[in-house]
């Protein structure tokens, strides 16, 4: 019981922090995976970092390709060195697709943070608007203006749809209410042929002296 809770809370913390500090999954294996805190950070230009103790934690500190090398000067002044990269697959919190990305490993102990994303990264898998991290997309609230225009057009694209239905309605009325001439017959009254037809509720009368 008491663990549960602890689930619990876990989970609405998680919820209900920064939308930019999410918990992801990293395949130690093709089975096993490992949960850890990523960071979205639109200003970390070119890299994405993960700190040494998640990938020795992960046992695949052998994986570190490349050797050591100065990447950026923090805002702090201080510089962080890389021990090399490591490629890696992960995944956000309750959904399917596996994204598969190289992170520098950076040392250093008890670090604030242990997995960082950066801006080429974030735009190129499109991370956002994919919504990697599970959950539903968040749509901007509409201005008072901007939901008038939207009826307006709604309402003028309806009214456009009924008149082309009234359109094609009385087209049809009219090829079905058109009916083809009758034979020519003799009107002595007139001393002329006459034939008729029936458009609609009305009569339509030809008179000739010689039909053809």
């Amino acid at each position: 019981m008491f663990q549960k809770m602890i689930k619990r809370i876990s989970k609405r913390k998680d919820a209900g922090g920064s939308p930019f500090i999410k918990t992801v999954k990293i395949y130690r294996s093709e089975a096993q995976v490992i949960d850890v805190k990523m960071i979205l950070d639109t200003g970390c230009e070119a890299y994405n970092l993960i700190t040494y103790q998640v990938v020795d934690n992960m046992h695949k500190a052998e994986e570190i390709n490349g050797s050591a090398e100065l990447i950026c000067i923090c805002l702090n002044g201080e510089t962080l060195a890389s021990m090399g990269t490591i490629n890696l697959r992960w995944k956000g919190r309750g959904f399917r697709k596996i994204f598969e990305t190289t992170f520098h490993v950076i040392g250093g102990d008890n670090m604030s943070w242990q997995v960082i994303l950066g801006a080429e990264t974030i735009k190129r898998e499109c991370i956002l608007k994919f919504m990697g991290f599970g959950g539903r997309t968040i749509l901007p609230k509409k201005t008072k203006d901007e939901r008038a225009r939207e009826d307006q057009r709604r309402r003028e694209h309806d009214e456009e749809v009924a008149r082309n239905a009234a359109e094609v309605a009385a087209n049809e009325n009219a090829k079905g209410s058109s009916a083809s001439w009758s034979n020519w017959e003799w009107d002595e009254s007139r001393q002329s042929y006459y034939r008729a037809r029936l458009i609609g509720n009305a009569w339509e009368y030809q008179y000739s002296t010689n039909p053809t």
